[in-house]
């Protein structure tokens, strides 16, 4: 994917270009982006580098070496200070973004990591914010070979759409199951450790009474025990005192179909050369004939690389990833039956009962809002991996 949003410290990440939030003049101002990336870089070290540049413009950047940093350069550039909107803040931002990708292609950057400009102590509201960031690396990497990464720092920042955010917790309260499916499993597991724990389970107060052991526990099965009672030999189980004799293991007979082995190959293999089997890529090319859109519309709209989509065009990927998938159905604006479909082209069903991330793509398809990165800042929320 081209472009994804990741939770971290901007300092620890690695690319070959890290954006600093600057302040106009060749100084610290020590907020949060800008004091970090002084402070890893080597404070004086980048100090120096920034004052050799001066002051530098609303909307500019500049570029200085990235010293020890796991990157190879630095771009500072200066966001807009939030009045009202109406006051060029959005074109400011958007010229700040733009020109620190200019300056990572002409330095053959491979990859360039932004913090979200302008929204700590400049006040720029994150989901404009965003929307922009999003606009601008959409236009950018439909064009060039560059990964673009948008860090942000804390929870904080991370949500950075409340009413989406709201929205898709309801609708998990609401649809989502598997959390509660899960609970149930580990208390059957729980229920399962123990002899005792598996009567009290079943409804029984304690264990039935028993005689006098004669013998040792099978260790092939806990529950049954070799008891002399009556000089009768028993199983003790869930279901009553069974003779032990009937508990015996039966000799494993021998595979009933084992002469017809060769038949019962040749006869599916048959079957199978009836079916029409349509590969994945087929399906692909189906649905964007089918919604009226072109390759570029689809790529360009989850931010994956040209090649790479060219690739899955052609049956050139062996396996496409879970993730992958529903990326190209959100692209293409698939609703749940057609996602559904598109899934089982490539080995996987949608199970939005009991898969969470199932049920955050479903919420979002369901209100028709087919926005990648709002999907995947839901999906991040939720401890569930991104989809590209």
């Amino acid at each position: 994917m081209a472009f994804k949003i990741i939770r971290n410290d901007i300092t620890k990440v690695k690319a070959d270009v890290l954006v600093n939030s600057a302040n106009t003049e060749p100084i610290c101002a020590g907020y949060r982006t800008d004091a970090a990336i002084y402070e890893a870089a080597g404070f004086d070290d980048m100090l120096a580098a920034r004052q050799k540049i001066g002051k530098i413009e609303v909307g500019h950047a500049e570029v200085t070496p990235a010293f020890k940093l796991p990157a190879k350069y630095v771009i500072h550039t200066v966001g807009p200070m939030w009045v009202d909107g109406k006051s060029g803040e959005p074109e400011a931002l958007r010229s700040c973004y733009r020109e620190c990708l200019s300056k990572a292609v002409s330095l053959r950057a491979k990859s360039i990591a932004f913090p979200l400009i302008s929204t700590g102590a400049f006040k720029f509201p994150k989901d404009q914010a965003l929307d922009i960031v999003t606009e601008i690396a959409k236009e950018f990497t439909s064009e060039h070979k560059l990964d673009v990464i948008l860090v942000v720092y804390d929870e904080e920042s991370f949500g950075l759409t409340s009413d989406l955010t709201d929205f898709v917790q309801a609708y998990i309260d609401e649809h989502y199951v598997g959390k509660v499916t899960e609970e149930r499993l580990e208390m059957y597991s729980e229920m399962n450790s123990s002899e005792e724990e598996r009567w009290q389970w079943r409804g029984k107060s304690s264990l039935p009474r028993r005689g006098k052991f004669n013998g040792k526990i099978r260790d092939e099965n806990p529950l049954c025990e070799q008891a002399a009672i009556d000089k009768i030999s028993v199983c003790m189980s869930p279901r009553g005192v069974v003779p032990l004799e009937k508990s015996k293991k039966k000799e494993t007979p021998k595979p009933v179909f084992a002469s017809f082995k060769g038949k019962l190959e040749e006869d599916l293999g048959r079957k199978i050369k009836d079916f029409d089997i349509q590969p994945f890529s087929q399906r692909l090319i189906y649905y964007i004939n089918q919604k009226g859109l072109d390759s570029a519309a689809v790529y360009n709209a989850i931010f994956m690389d040209r090649k790479h989509f060219s690739k899955i065009l052609n049956d050139r990927i062996k396996t496409i990833r879970r993730e992958t998938v529903l990326a190209l159905a959100v692209g293409m604006k698939l609703n749940v039956v057609e996602t559904t479909d598109l899934l089982s082209y490539a080995g996987y069903s949608f199970t939005p009962n009991i898969n969470l991330t199932d049920v955050i793509v479903e919420a979002f398809i369901e209100r028709k809002v087919y926005d990648l990165m709002r999907i995947n800042i839901a999906l991040s929320d939720n401890n569930q991996p991104q989809l590209g």
